[in-house]
Protein backbone atom coordinates (compact mmCIF):
# COMPACT_ATOMS: atom_id res chain seq x y z
CA UNK A 1 0.00 0.00 0.00
CA UNK A 2 1.04 3.74 0.09
CA UNK A 3 2.42 5.41 2.35
CA UNK A 4 2.45 8.27 3.81
CA UNK A 5 4.69 10.54 1.59
CA UNK A 6 2.74 10.14 -1.83
CA UNK A 7 6.30 10.50 -3.89
CA UNK A 8 8.40 7.79 -2.34
CA UNK A 9 5.56 5.04 -2.40
CA UNK A 10 6.41 2.66 -5.00
CA UNK A 11 4.24 0.27 -3.50
CA UNK A 12 1.24 0.80 -5.18
CA UNK A 13 -0.45 -1.15 -8.25
CA UNK A 14 0.28 1.50 -10.48
CA UNK A 15 3.85 1.72 -9.27
CA UNK A 16 6.51 1.47 -12.42
CA UNK A 17 8.21 -1.17 -10.48
CA UNK A 18 7.65 -4.90 -11.05
CA UNK A 19 4.23 -6.86 -11.13
CA UNK A 20 1.41 -6.24 -8.73
CA UNK A 21 0.78 -9.09 -6.40
CA UNK A 22 -3.32 -8.58 -7.21
CA UNK A 23 -1.77 -10.60 -10.99
CA UNK A 24 -0.98 -13.60 -8.60
CA UNK A 25 -2.36 -15.68 -10.78
CA UNK A 26 0.06 -14.71 -13.47
CA UNK A 27 2.92 -14.83 -11.88
CA UNK A 28 2.43 -18.30 -10.50
CA UNK A 29 2.02 -18.94 -14.44
CA UNK A 30 5.22 -17.27 -14.85
CA UNK A 31 7.17 -19.18 -12.47
CA UNK A 32 5.72 -22.42 -14.05
CA UNK A 33 6.85 -21.21 -17.51
CA UNK A 34 10.09 -20.60 -16.72
CA UNK A 35 12.36 -22.40 -13.96
CA UNK A 36 15.25 -19.67 -13.75
CA UNK A 37 13.07 -17.44 -11.98
CA UNK A 38 14.06 -18.30 -8.33
CA UNK A 39 13.65 -15.33 -6.67
CA UNK A 40 10.54 -12.75 -5.57
CA UNK A 41 11.47 -9.26 -4.77
CA UNK A 42 9.74 -6.76 -2.33
CA UNK A 43 9.91 -3.15 -2.18
CA UNK A 44 7.81 -2.10 1.14
CA UNK A 45 8.70 1.02 2.97
CA UNK A 46 10.02 3.99 1.69
CA UNK A 47 7.03 6.38 1.80
CA UNK A 48 6.68 6.72 5.12
CA UNK A 49 5.01 3.46 6.38
CA UNK A 50 5.14 1.99 10.02
CA UNK A 51 5.60 -1.75 10.64
CA UNK A 52 1.86 -3.12 10.53
CA UNK A 53 2.10 -1.90 6.33
CA UNK A 54 5.27 -3.11 6.04
CA UNK A 55 5.16 -6.67 7.53
CA UNK A 56 1.74 -6.73 5.62
CA UNK A 57 3.24 -6.33 2.78
CA UNK A 58 5.70 -8.93 3.71
CA UNK A 59 3.73 -11.32 4.81
CA UNK A 60 1.96 -11.37 1.70
CA UNK A 61 4.51 -12.23 -1.17
CA UNK A 62 6.03 -14.44 1.63
CA UNK A 63 3.32 -16.39 1.14
CA UNK A 64 3.09 -15.99 -2.91
CA UNK A 65 6.60 -18.08 -2.67
CA UNK A 66 5.00 -20.89 -0.95
CA UNK A 67 2.15 -20.92 -3.08
CA UNK A 68 4.63 -20.76 -6.48
CA UNK A 69 6.93 -23.88 -4.43
CA UNK A 70 3.21 -25.77 -3.45
CA UNK A 71 1.65 -25.08 -7.60
CA UNK A 72 5.17 -26.17 -8.57
CA UNK A 73 5.95 -28.78 -6.55
CA UNK A 74 9.38 -28.30 -5.12
CA UNK A 75 11.45 -25.60 -3.78
CA UNK A 76 11.82 -23.05 -6.70
CA UNK A 77 11.70 -19.92 -5.05
CA UNK A 78 14.73 -20.00 -2.86
CA UNK A 79 15.46 -16.49 -2.73
CA UNK A 80 13.10 -13.41 -0.96
CA UNK A 81 14.61 -9.95 -1.50
CA UNK A 82 13.40 -7.97 0.98
CA UNK A 83 13.33 -4.01 -0.22
CA UNK A 84 12.42 -0.89 0.90
CA UNK A 85 12.27 -0.52 4.78
CA UNK A 86 11.76 0.94 8.01
CA UNK A 87 10.91 4.61 7.51
CA UNK A 88 13.26 7.61 8.38
CA UNK A 89 12.60 10.63 10.89
CA UNK A 90 12.12 13.71 8.86
CA UNK A 91 10.80 15.34 11.70
CA UNK A 92 13.62 15.46 13.90
CA UNK A 93 16.70 13.98 15.37
CA UNK A 94 15.19 11.20 17.64
CA UNK A 95 16.80 8.28 16.11
CA UNK A 96 13.19 6.19 17.29
CA UNK A 97 9.20 7.87 17.38
CA UNK A 98 6.16 5.91 17.82
CA UNK A 99 6.41 5.74 13.43
CA UNK A 100 10.14 5.48 13.44
CA UNK A 101 10.54 2.22 15.59
CA UNK A 102 13.87 -0.18 16.02
CA UNK A 103 14.74 -2.65 14.05
CA UNK A 104 14.43 -5.04 16.68
CA UNK A 105 10.72 -4.33 17.21
CA UNK A 106 10.55 -4.85 13.29
CA UNK A 107 12.29 -8.03 12.98
CA UNK A 108 10.44 -9.25 16.15
CA UNK A 109 6.88 -8.40 14.26
CA UNK A 110 8.41 -10.66 11.31
CA UNK A 111 9.11 -13.37 13.56
CA UNK A 112 5.86 -13.48 15.47
CA UNK A 113 3.62 -13.10 12.15
CA UNK A 114 5.63 -14.26 9.11
CA UNK A 115 7.98 -17.12 10.80
CA UNK A 116 8.39 -18.86 7.65
CA UNK A 117 10.42 -15.91 6.19
CA UNK A 118 13.28 -17.29 9.05
CA UNK A 119 15.23 -20.12 8.35
CA UNK A 120 14.10 -23.38 9.75
CA UNK A 121 10.42 -22.52 9.85
CA UNK A 122 7.46 -24.63 7.87
CA UNK A 123 7.79 -24.18 4.47
CA UNK A 124 11.26 -22.66 4.36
Amino acid sequence: GAGEIAALSVSVPDSKFGIPIQRRGEIIELFKAHPWLTCLHVHVGSGGMGVEILVAGVKRVVQLALDINAAIGKPQVTVFDMGGGMPVNYGSEAWHTDKVPPFAAYAARLRAEVPALFPGADGS
